[in-house]
């Protein structure tokens, strides 16, 4: 007869087989283990679904799935998040270089190097810098102060303007600015023991729009000129008569600006809101006529202000400047006299006669030639 395979509950005890010839499930009370195995005693195999839920056995393709994932050495074993257990730092000890994601084999080798510095001598635990000016105008010239942890005697500094870095044993190395073209600047400095080598030879920090640099600073400055073109400077006018103001100020560039000229006068300030107007530095020169005083001489003080300047530290704004200009009346000179008429007699010694000069007080007062009075007696006599 065949025999058949069929399925079904028998045996007792410890035992289960599933029909005469199929599997046999037997249990070790000792062990707590349960074996599946055929009528010849090998292991079978069993087949089920994936696992969905915690209890669930997985199945083979599951645990292909993940086999590549499988970390097999410590180079591709990394620490963790530390913020989730332990003291939520890897840099409050010796190494700071150690972070999450650093593998425990690179960890332990940092550790080593580092531990091998601190021996020699060697060891550069960090570096910080201040610096003692970090805004200005072009050319701004800054000193750094480095401060290092450990044993360094070397200092290398990216200045980060695209000059050349530079190498150097002096903790306060200082550098010039004059192209503000990449304005703000990075600045990175690298302190190490050239005797040290690897993890704890050096320590690098970097401080991102450390130093500011503007335009060169604007110096207002101007002339009058007695024409619209052409001459020479001048410091005086008659009253009445218009002077030229020409704008000489330094440092504008292509920069957006306004000047605001005070005249020192009764008349309106001047507002130049840009450079090529009249009264700009490129601009033509600004005619202006001082107030009129009758019979008295006036000085002037004029002030020139650079308002705004969009290219220039704000700290230099507003910039100004001031000249004075005289300016000279015509005078009618005015005498009085104690008596007009009597008998010259030189018995008598003569008619003496007192003149009081009454010409208004100020005459002369801002003349460079001084003042000088002539009087004519009539026809005899001139003094």
């Amino acid at each position: 007869m065949a025999q058949h395979k069929d399925f079904g509950l028998i045996g007792a005890g410890r035992n289960l087989q599933l029909g005469k010839q199929g599997p046999k499930f037997e249990g070790n009370a000792d062990s707590g283990a349960i074996t599946i195995s055929n009528a010849g005693g090998s292991l079978v195999v069993m087949k089920g679904a994936n696992a969905s839920s915690a209890e669930d056995f997985v199945t083979k393709a599951q645990l292909d799935s993940i086999g590549g994932s499988i970390i097999s050495d410590g180079f591709s074993l990394q620490l963790g998040n530390i913020a989730s257990s332990g003291d939520n730092s890897w840099t409050d000890g010796a190494v700071q270089t150690i972070t999450n994601t650093t593998s425990v084999a690179e960890s332990i080798d940092q550790i080593n190097e580092a531990l091998e510095n601190v021996r020699n001598d060697t060891f550069v635990k960090t570096v910080d810098f201040t610096v003692d000016n970090d805004t200005g105008g072009a050319p701004l010239t800054s000193t750094l102060t480095i401060n290092v942890t450990g044993n360094a005697n070397q200092y290398e500094i990216d200045w980060g303007d695209g000059t050349s870095n530079t190498t150097t044993s002096d903790s306060t190395p200082t550098h010039t600015y004059s192209n503000n073209a990449l304005s703000p600047f990075d600045v990175i400095v690298v302190a190490r023991n050239t005797s040290g080598s690897g993890t704890g030879s050096s320590a690098s920090e970097s401080k991102t729009d450390f130093i500011t640099l503007y335009t060169a600073n604007p110096q207002a400055d101007f002339d009058f000129y007695a024409a619209a073109s052409g001459g020479s400077p001048v410091t005086y006018v008659d009253d009445g008569t218009a002077l030229y103001f020409e704008n000489t100020s330094t440092g504008i560039g292509a920069a957006t600006i306004q000047y605001t000229i005070d005249w020192g006068d009764s008349e309106a300030d001047s507002t130049i809101t840009n450079d090529s107007f009249p009264g700009g530095t490129v601009g033509s020169r600004l005619a202006h006529t001082f107030t009129t005083s009758t019979e008295q001489e006036q000085s002037y003080t004029v002030e020139l202000s650079i308002d705004s300047h969009s290219t220039a530290d704000p700290a230099v704004i507003p910039e100004t400047t001031t000249a004075i200009i005289k300016v000279y009346d015509t005078h009618t000179p005015e005498v009085s006299l104690d008596d007009n008429s009597g008998i010259n007699e030189e018995a008598t010694s003569g008619h003496v006669v007192t003149f009081t000069n009454n010409t208004e007080n100020t005459i002369g007062s801002y003349a460079t030639y001084g003042i000088q009075y002539r009087y004519n007696w009539g026809a005899l006599h001139l003094q």
